[in-house]
């Protein structure tokens, strides 16, 4: 896609927007809530990048983002080793 369009640049006390076109559209997958833009001059151009941020389902529990992590395979020390028994220590 080639295509080249006009933006307006809104300027406000405290940022500044690109206004796009209603045609122009971003390849597909670049949806708005996903999407971030990067920014570069070169000389006297403004480069505007669409970088795609990965898309996953939010967790809405505890126990859903448990599910979603990966199991840890690893032998963990035995820490309690060595010590005396609860029963044994007297006070």
């Amino acid at each position: 896609m080639n295509e080249i369009n006009n933006a307006r640049l809104i300027r406000t006390e405290t940022s500044r927007a690109i206004e796009f076109p209603d045609e122009f559209e971003l390849p597909a997958g670049f949806d708005a809530p996903n999407t971030e833009l990067v920014l570069a001059v070169q000389d006297d151009k403004v480069i505007v990048e669409a970088r795609a941020k990965p898309s996953f389902a939010r967790p809405k529990t505890f126990r859903e983002m448990l599910d979603q992590m990966e199991t840890i395979d690893v032998e963990w020390p035995d820490v309690d080793e060595g010590l005396l028994p609860l029963d044994d220590i007297k006070l």
